[in-house]
């Protein structure tokens, strides 16, 4: 009624809370939810009253005490004699709210991954003009943007470096015509500052037509950078290597496989893949003392060597240096060493 009271009510109402008929009868609406509800729902009840429908989502206190979540909707009607009443019906939503918890728990465990792993996810509807995109918190944070900035593929597109804006544009349209996906590392930014990302695109077709592009950016500036550094390392190896007439050989005992960094040829003028290819290019009075030191170092576990050899018919002597490795329970599993041009050394010491 209009103050409030319950009047009339199914049987539904006491075999979900457990009141009895008795127990229901004159009391108020707002006494069956918790206290720090009591106000929305009297808010509510007046607003109906004053000629609103309304709903509210609250938790409902059955007798035992427990508290279920219900959908509450409630319309202003007369009794017969004109007397202004409320009519609403009451739905257990605990289900939905269960789902909606699970759902925005998934929310925050994909916003955190996105996070840790800097990875932005993004769709773009192809089917309006112009194309609606929506995209992630970390797809933001990527592109240096926040979620109330503008969106549209353009400048998107724009906020890469000019030398891959029209690869961008390219694949963009290209996966739209072809419902081809592509995977592509490109920068964001300008020559004064960028990073690199990895971009992804799937295309969702229907009918044979591209109606969505679905994809994801991946921060990868940090990989980029140890690339970079590796290749320098690589580099300033490789000259080292060059200029001293070294050569770096690594043996694996259990393939018997032999492999030379940067190569064998440069050192030795031709390709060596095994042991028995490598004692074949010592010089014939020194390959039984090489052999033998090879030998001893599965004991002694280092390996030191002067030899010679036969290059291009001139001899030249090569110094061997290197250490043999177990595979953690103490059987010799590879070797690896250094094998060095000394024949200038040689020549001065004689």
């Amino acid at each position: 009624d209009s103050d409030g009271r319950f009047r009339r009510w199914n049987e539904s109402l006491l075999n979900v809370t457990g009141y009895s008929a008795a127990e229901v009868a004159g009391t108020h609406g707002a006494e069956f939810f918790p206290e720090e509800h009591q106000d929305l729902v009297g808010a509510a009840i007046e607003a109906v009253f004053e000629g609103d429908t309304t709903r509210v989502e609250v938790p409902f206190i059955t007798k035992s005490g427990d508290q279920i979540p219900h959908e509450f909707t409630a319309t202003r009607v007369e009794d017969p004699d004109g007397n202004p009443m409320l009519a609403g019906i009451g739905r257990d939503i605990t289900e939905r709210k269960a789902r909606e918890q699970e759902l925005t728990r998934t929310k925050e465990l994909l916003d955190q991954a996105q996070r840790i792993a800097s990875v932005g996810g993004w769709e773009i509807d192809v089917t309006t003009e112009p194309p609606e995109m929506t995209v992630t918190e970390e797809f933001y944070r990527i592109h240096g943007l926040t979620p109330d900035d503008e969106l549209d593929v353009e400048s998107i597109v724009d906020l890469y470096h000019p030398e891959d804006r029209e690869t961008v544009m390219t694949e963009f349209q290209r996966a739209i015509a072809t419902a081809d996906g592509y995977d592509m590392e490109v920068r964001i930014g300008d020559d004064d500052e960028y990073r690199w990302v990895r971009a992804l695109c799937e295309p969702v077709a229907e009918s044979g037509d591209v109606v969505k592009l679905r994809g994801s950016v991946q921060d990868i500036t940090d990989r980029k950078l140890r690339e970079r550094e590796l290749e320098e390392t690589r580099e300033r190896m490789e000259l080292a290597l060059e200029t001293t007439g070294t050569v770096v050989w690594d043996r694996d005992f259990e393939s018997g496989d032999l492999s030379y960094y940067p190569c064998a040829e440069t050192l030795y003028g031709t390709d060596i893949g095994t042991l028995e290819e490598f004692l074949q290019l010592v010089h014939p009075e020194d390959q039984s003392e090489v052999a033998a030191r090879i030998e001893s170092s599965f004991e002694s576990g280092t390996y030191e060597a002067e030899f010679r050899v036969v290059r291009d018919g001139e001899v030249r002597w090569v110094e061997a240096k290197g250490r043999v490795e177990d595979d953690g329970d103490g059987t010799p599993a590879r070797a690896i060493g250094i094998d060095r041009d000394i024949t200038e050394r040689k020549r001065r010491e004689q």
